[in-house]
C-alpha cells in the first residue's frame, strides 16, 4: 500500500502542511535560480518531494548547470538535490 495513501486515510490534515512545505521550497529554489541572473524563466522546471529538490530542463553552459544545483542546495528544507538539468 503506498504510503501517502495510508497517510491520506488516517488524516488528511496530516498531508497538508507537507505539501505547503514543497511549494515553498519549490518557490524559494525558483527565486533562488532567478536571483543568480542567469537562468532564463522556464528553462528550469523545478520539482520537490520529501525535501528531495529534482531540477530539468535546458542550459548553455555545465557552469549554468552547476550553478542551478548549488543554488538549490542553499534552500532551506531542500535536503538533496537531482540535477537532471541537459546542457544544450
Amino acid at each position: 500500500m503506498n504510503d501517502n495513501a495510508t497517510l491520506c486515510q488516517i488524516s488528511p490534515l496530516n498531508i497538508a502542511p507537507s505539501i505547503n512545505d514543497e511549494f515553498r521550497v519549490i518557490n524559494k529554489v525558483t527565486r533562488a535560480l532567478m536571483a543568480t541572473g542567469r537562468f532564463t524563466p522556464g528553462r528550469v522546471k523545478v520539482s520537490s518531494s520529501e525535501g528531495v529538490v529534482k531540477l530539468q530542463g535546458y542550459v548553455k553552459s555545465y557552469f549554468q548547470k552547476q550553478m542551478a544545483q548549488v543554488a538549490a542546495l542553499q534552500v532551506i528544507g531542500a535536503l538533496q538535490v537531482v540535477n537532471e538539468i541537459i546542457v544544450e
